[in-house]
């Protein structure tokens, strides 16, 4: 194939088998005469092939290469998602104008479609929720940049509320709230003589009550909260959102009776938050708790919800759980480098509780116990849900540390680890 072939296949070639089709209807050729084109030596392409041509492929070049790429889409769709669920916990509706990375997603979308006749990406916001709640793998077209297969299950929308993958997939390194919530939270607290037992309070307060009746009350019954106004002020604002008045007469807010965490009525059945099967057949075959809302009324934004409240349901069940054994527990210690540390006699562990539903994830992105090896045996602690519906969670993670050259790590899931301390029968 000469030159000029090379070219349009470059352009082309998202097309698939049918790439030669779409240069002929671009290009406005009939499929003979872009065969004579393709077939002729290259010394004497410059003549045969009309500099129109020429100059036709070269600007669709320029304009098809500066589509983005199918995980940009993802992005996309994910942080557009994402902000439509910001408004809706922040003032319960959807106002126009649509936030732009929603629009951006849906522009993306329909230059996908006209780039591929294969491609049935949704270009409109009903079309993107009626999608959003079915697998990667039934809908999206293009699944190549996920290369270890972590979200070709996924569902951006689950339970009629943004996933947890969603929230992942539309976290980047400039713009991803809860890195910019820790490195706020980890600077006011390093600054102050007793910042360790603030960062201490301040988590603990999130996880316990992720939605608050009363922020004023909050405040007063923790002397280390009434130590720092101004900066509890300041976490607020970043880490909390006033709730919408709930509609009904009673104005009273559902929650987790387990987790605390809003509870969704959703197809007639109560939906935790939470995606672990025990703590939604729990509030399944129970009730919600509810708290009486008032114009203070707060609760923790989502992105915290997902990345700080929920997994540390299982940081504060371990702690308590450690401490009724005899263990001595220290939380966070030294400011979050690890999440829990316990201590009897000579015997020290140094724990990280993580709730990823992607155990090839976790390999990647786990950095290490930060020096904690030489003095603790070090465990990463997961709940008892993750390896019930994915058997090979702790195989798929020990094959990506081996693949990738890192440490081995300790795996064990929280009843495991229980029994070995001793806690559990």
């Amino acid at each position: 194939m000469n030159s000029f072939g090379r070219e349009l296949e470059l352009v082309f070639g998202q097309a698939g088998r049918r790439w030669k089709s779409a240069a002929a209807d671009a290009l406005q050729i009939s499929r003979p005469t872009l065969y004579r084109y393709l077939n002729v030596d290259e010394d004497v392409l410059a003549l045969t092939v009309p500099k129109e041509i020429r100059d036709r492929i070269t600007d669709l070049a320029k304009g098809l290469r500066q589509l983005p790429s199918a995980r940009e889409l993802a992005t996309s769709y994910s942080k557009g998602l994402t902000q439509i669920q910001e408004l809706i916990d922040r003032d319960g509706f959807v106002s126009a104008p649509y936030p732009p990375d929603l629009l951006r997603a849906l522009s993306i979308a329909a230059a996908f479609n006209v780039r591929n006749s294969d491609s049935h990406y949704p270009d409109n916001l009903a079309d993107l929720l009626d999608r959003a709640s079915q697998p990667f793998h039934e809908w999206f077209v293009d699944l190549s940049w996920d290369e270890a297969g972590d979200f070709t299950t996924a569902c951006l929308i689950r339970n009629g509320v943004i996933s947890a993958e969603c929230l992942l997939l539309a976290a980047t390194p400039t713009d991803f709230e809860e890195r910019l919530g820790y490195e706020l939270l980890i600077n006011r607290c390093r600054a102050l003589s007793n910042g360790q037992a603030l960062y201490t309070a301040w988590r603990r307060l999130l996880i316990e009550t992720p939605v608050i009746e009363s922020f004023s009350h909050a405040l007063r019954a923790n002397p280390v909260f009434m130590q720092h106004i101004d900066v509890v002020a300041e976490l607020d604002q970043f880490f909390l959102e006033r709730v919408p008045r709930p509609s009904g007469p009673e104005a009273a807010i559902a929650v987790c009776p387990m987790t605390s965490t809003r509870a969704i009525e959703f197809e007639g059945e109560w939906i935790s938050e939470s995606r672990d099967p025990d703590i939604q057949a729990a509030l399944r075959a129970g009730q919600p708790r509810y708290i009486p809302w008032t114009p203070e009324t707060r609760q923790v934004k989502r992105i915290f919800r997902q990345f700080w409240v929920l997994p540390g349901f299982y940081e504060l069940d371990l702690y308590c759980r450690a401490r009724d054994a005899g263990w001595e527990c220290e939380l966070w210690p030294k400011f979050d480098t690890v999440d829990l540390l316990l201590r009897k006699g000579s015997v020290v562990y140094a724990l990280d509780i993580k709730d990823h539903l992607h155990s090839t994830l976790l390999a990647q992105r786990f950095a290490g116990f930060r020096g904690y090896e030489r003095e603790a045996r070090c465990y990463i602690v997961i709940p008892d849900y993750l390896t019930r519906i994915d058997r090979r969670y702790r195989t798929r993670f020990n094959a990506v540390r081996r693949a990738q050259g890192s440490r081995p790590i300790e795996l064990a899931t929280v009843s495991e680890f229980l029994e070995l301390i001793g806690e559990m029968p």
